[in-house]
């Protein structure tokens, strides 16, 4: 396909050949200078235009001495062996082509100056071990476009010197090699085309806002330090163990960076592999790129990192679209990351393979879809910021990525580890949204402060799993009934809930401990042995057909400790415990296989519970009130109490006891809502299979007007209410003794014998009765219909109807109504003012001339009542 290429090429140049143009041949076949008119035939040196034959049989020199500007040049033949050296200060200047037809042996020795400066021919060189050194300039000065081009061709090119382009396109093609070592610039829009196999040597610097150009299948290979301002790289191999400096943008579009060497993007300048909207081959690296600048993966393509390869990236990586970096193929490369690698767009995922080590100020960062860290593991020390919406995962299978001291992960997006992933950490991990796949261990603690995702695989090591309040571990299973493995301590201080089919399995290490609410939806099952499950918070059977089943020794403690079944059915089948809080049926069910050992706390509610009951707790049968079924034995012990809730005769607490009732303890009778249970009355709250021992203690709260007793029949314990007769009440002292017609004065009684139900009146006016004990009653005064003074008894009776009285004990006045007339007016604060300043008469009571209600009789008051009386003041208070 090239040698047609370049027949085609020399077709046109033969085209464009300027006609009528003289040709002249060189005529010594022991060489000779250019400026030799006797060397040229017809004699006389070539002029502008001429086309130029130097092919005379032979070996030998032609120097060319003076400037020349020719059409065509055809150097050598079959049989000439010719070389043509241009002096220092001379230049040669084509403007037609090149050709050296069929010459094996013939050469270019360059110190002065080559040029291209046709508008449109090429020139070509087609010998077969001819060569072209250039130590001067070789330069292309005229045309532009990139067909034709201007093209060097078949013969071995080495360029100490400069090669310059500054127009349209300078070819290197089909070469043995090119070995450049000296200057390359192009201007903007120009090109200096590598479309052969080439060596850039120490001191190859490409300058210039054009392009160096690498195309083709063949290797461009840097031997020494080489550098480019802006490089593209089509196809072929960048090879070789030097070093190449980039410091504009190198286009790296479906290519291989091979060797051992580095190619390094300086800080501004830009890396660009693949081409935006396009698809196209995997560019692959097999050697270091250090990146201080911009590397950016574009298209549809990616960044292959072939093992061997190294990304030392201080700068910045960016993925604007799914595409990553890494070799497809197997683990790959290394990346050291000490700047930003950042996912800046796509909605899908990106992948990024090879080892990853993230080290101390580097950052990863996605900003939309997911970056995924594929085979190959690392270590992670920097930043790691995901966005809302967005997500990283973890998702090496065999070698570990591990997080190191001064990880710190920021943003509202997921952090996952993925159904491959593995993650080693030994430091302190917190993250605000979490999404577990397969393996996470290590000693350090991982706490998630607001959504943990779990679907599948181990937590694992000694470290703590911490949920914090406000903080939500889903168990999400994704079609099926997944197992998940608890292999490390896990805390809950916020929500734990299972939606869906769920099983953990406590393995060596794990255990749960919540102060928090576990709530088991679905037909969850925890299950295992190590560590158990502890909770002084909630564990909850919220919503959900079936069993939820806790597998592993459950303890329940604390105050605040509750376990509730609002649904379907909570099954324990191992131990189950519980030292304080309580244990409700709120609509479900509740089956415990080995027992329920309610030490403490107690157990409530209205439904079935499944299995044995030993109770030195508080066993409370219905909600208020209601029939609380128990499948199996009960045995109360010394400590324990049966509370059991009158609300009516036909309304009240039962327990149900399907086996054998063993009764001891404290029995517990409450009447609720001021219910007076009636005399005789009998309640049947216990029923049993069978029955043995009887209470030790029977409470019954109804005051002193009725005492009950326990009746144990064969199948049924109920209890019989009857009358009793209640010590009569003493009234030793009301304070205040008097209070404001208008009402709303707190009043204080103190005496003996008060029950609750306790009325009062005061100076024959009802008193809104707050509080009763056996020695106090507190009371509010309602309102006295008269508007003059009213001293009366106090009295107080209980609902037996036993009464105790204070005569005289309390007045009602109109506070500040100090000459008692029933009025407020100037006379009132007259007479005030004489009996605290002038010695004159007293007020019939204090509340008469208490006129500010603070309890005293002062010049304050004077004050209080001129202020209502003169100038519309406050009014007196209760």
């Amino acid at each position: 396909m090239r040698i047609a290429s370049c027949l085609l090429v020399l077709a046109f140049v033969a085209a464009s050949r300027p006609a009528g143009a003289a040709t002249r041949a060189f005529l010594s076949p022991s060489g000779g200078l250019w400026s030799d008119p006797l060397n040229w035939s017809p004699t006389g040196v070539p002029a502008p235009g001429d086309t130029v034959n130097i092919n005379v049989e032979g070996t030998y020199t032609v120097t060319l001495d003076v400037d020349a500007e020719l059409a065509t040049l055809n150097l050598g033949a079959a049989k000439a062996s010719v070389t043509l050296a241009i002096l220092p200060g001379r230049t040669l200047a084509l403007v037609g082509g090149f050709d050296a037809g069929g010459a094996t042996n013939a050469s270019v020795q360059n110190a002065g100056t080559f040029e291209f400066k046709g508008a449109s021919g090429d020139a070509f060189w087609f010998g077969q071990s001819s060569t072209f050194t250039n130590t001067g300039t070789l330069r292309k000065v005229a045309g532009t476009g990139s067909s034709p081009s201007s093209s060097l061709v078949g013969f071995t090119f080495t360029s100490p010197g400069t090669v310059e382009v500054s127009t349209g396109i300078l070819r290197l093609f089909n070469m043995p090699l090119a070995t450049l070592s000296g200057p390359l610039a192009a201007v903007a829009g120009s090109a200096l085309v590598l479309d052969t196999r080439t060596n850039l040597d120490d001191g190859a610097a490409f300058t210039g806002a054009g392009k160096l150009v690498a195309t083709g299948f063949d290797t461009v290979r840097v031997v020494g330090s080489a550098s480019a301002t802006n490089l593209e790289q089509r196809a072929g191999t960048l090879d070789g163990v030097g070093t190449l400096t980039i410091s504009g943008l190198y286009a790296f579009q479906g290519a291989t960076m091979g060797g051992t060497g580095t190619t390094v993007i300086l800080p501004g300048a830009t890396l660009v592999a693949g081409v935006a909207g396009l698809a196209g081959a995997t560019n692959v690296v097999q050697r270091t790129i250090d990146n201080q600048g911009t590397l950016v993966v574009e298209g549809l393509s990616s960044l292959g990192l072939s093992s061997g390869a190294t990304l030392l990236n201080s700068g910045l990586v960016d993925l604007p679209g799914d595409r990553g970096f890494g070799n497809p193929g197997s683990p790959g490369g290394t990346t050291q990351n000490s700047g930003t690698i950042r996912k800046s767009g796509g909605a899908g995922e990106s992948l990024v393979r090879g080892i990853l080590h993230n080290l101390a100020g580097g950052t990863l960062e996605v900003q939309t879809g997911r970056l995924r860290l594929g085979d190959g593991g690392g270590t992670l020390t920097g930043a790691v910021d995901v966005v809302a919406g967005s997500s990283i995962v973890f998702d090496s299978f065999a070698l570990a990525h591990v997080f190191l001291p001064g990880i710190a992960f920021t943003g509202g997006g997921f952090v996952e580890v993925g159904s491959g992933g593995f993650v080693q950490s030994d430091t302190n991990v917190v993250v605000e949204r979490f999404r577990m796949g397969r393996i996470y261990e290590g000693t350090g603690d991982l706490t998630v402060t607001a959504l943990f995702e779990w679907s599948s695989g181990a937590l694992r090591g000694t470290g703590t799993a911490r949920i914090p309040q406000g903080a939500v571990l889903d168990l999400v299973n994704g079609g099926g009934f997944p197992t998940v493995s608890l292999e490390r301590p896990l805390e809950i201080a916020g929500s734990l809930v299972a939606k869906e089919p769920f099983n953990v399995v406590f393995s060596a290490g794990g255990g749960l401990t919540s102060s928090g609410t576990v709530d088991l939806r679905a037909a969850a099952k925890l299950t295992g042995a190590p560590g158990g499950f502890s909770s002084t918070g909630t564990l909850l059977r919220s919503t959900g057909a079936g069993f939820a089943v806790v597998s592993v020794p459950f303890l329940s403690s604390g105050p605040s400790a509750l376990v509730k079944a609002q649904t379907g059915a909570l099954r324990f089948t191992n131990s189950f415990t519980v030292t304080g809080g309580a244990v409700e049926l709120a609509g479900g069910s509740i089956e415990a296989q080995l027992g329920l050992d309610l030490q403490g706390g107690r157990l409530s509610g209205t439904g079935t519970f499944t299995g044995n009951v030993t109770s030195a707790g508080l066993v409370s049968p219905g909600a208020s009130p209601g029939i609380l079924n128990l499948s199996g034995a009960f045995t109360q012990t010394a400590a324990g109490t049966l509370r059991v809730e009158l609300a009516s005769v036909s309304s009240y607490d039962q327990l149900s006891v399907s086996g054998l009732a063993t009764l001891g303890g404290t029995l517990e009778i409450v009447p609720l809502g001021g219910f007076l249970p009636p005399v005789p009355s009998t309640y049947p709250f216990l029923t049993h299979g069978s029955r043995s021992g009887t209470f030790a203690g029977v409470v019954f709260d109804a005051g002193c007007s009725r005492a009950a007793s326990v009746n144990y029949g064969g199948g049924i314990t109920s209890i019989s209410v009857s009358a009793l007769t209640c010590p009569t009440p003493t009234l030793s002292a009301v304070s205040p003794g008097c209070a404001n017609v208008i009402g709303g004065r707190t009043v204080t009684l103190t005496g003996t014998n008060f029950q609750p139900g306790a009325q009062v009146v005061l100076a024959t006016i009802p008193a809104t009765v707050t509080a009763v004990t056996p020695t106090q009653i507190t009371v509010t005064t309602g309102p006295r219909p008269a508007t003059v003074p009213s001293t009366g008894n106090v009295v107080v009776t209980n609902p037996d109807t036993q009464t105790a009285t204070l005569p005289a004990a309390f007045t009602y006045a109109v506070r500040g109504d100090a000459n008692g007339n029933g009025a407020l007016t100037g006379a009132d604060t007259f007479f005030l003012n004489q009996a605290i300043f002038l010695g004159g008469a007293q007020p019939p009571t204090l509340c008469n001339g208490d006129a500010n209600g603070n309890g005293a009789l002062t010049g304050a008051d004077a004050f209080f009542l001129n202020l209502f009386v003169f100038l519309g003041g406050a009014a007196p208070p209760p």
